[in-house]
């Protein structure tokens, strides 16, 4: 069994922030285990339903280094962001749904130049990888 959260920022007049925990169980059904955090009046309610999340979202993937920047991945497409944070290696996973995006790299530290690269496309149940980003100092 395995779990997996997503983040995401529904518009639809007002704000919703959803959290999706999918947990896949030994069939082939993934099933969210919670759903609103914070909501406006358009808010979505719970889904007790199996969820297939490869054939909502896709994932984007790569490395940022240096490990010492402290890097922070983004994933922006119009107004909707999607964060990361690479493990020890450098290495990021973002899930996010079928779109165009830009992909930004940041330093925590501050001492190293953002990167970006752009018209990243991710499609439903697919991964697209951007490859290593290696960040210099300012």
């Amino acid at each position: 069994m395995w779990c997996k959260t997503y983040k995401t920022t529904i518009l639809t007049g007002l704000i919703a922030l959803v959290s999706l925990s999918a947990c896949k169980k030994s069939d082939d059904n993934v099933y969210p285990q919670s759903g609103v955090i914070a909501t406006g009046n358009n808010a979505l309610p719970s889904v007790n339903k199996p969820v297939d999340i490869n054939a909502t979202t896709g994932q984007i993937t790569g490395t940022v280094l240096p490990a010492d920047a402290q890097p922070i991945v983004k994933a922006v497409q119009l107004d909707q962001v999607f964060t990361a944070m690479p493990d020890k290696s450098g290495n990021f996973v973002l899930s996010v749904p079928k779109g165009t995006y830009t992909i930004t790299f940041s330093s925590m530290t501050g001492t190293y130049k953002d990167a970006s690269v752009g018209n990243v496309q991710v499609m439903n149940g697919a991964s697209v990888s951007v490859g290593t980003v290696i960040l210099s100092r300012q």
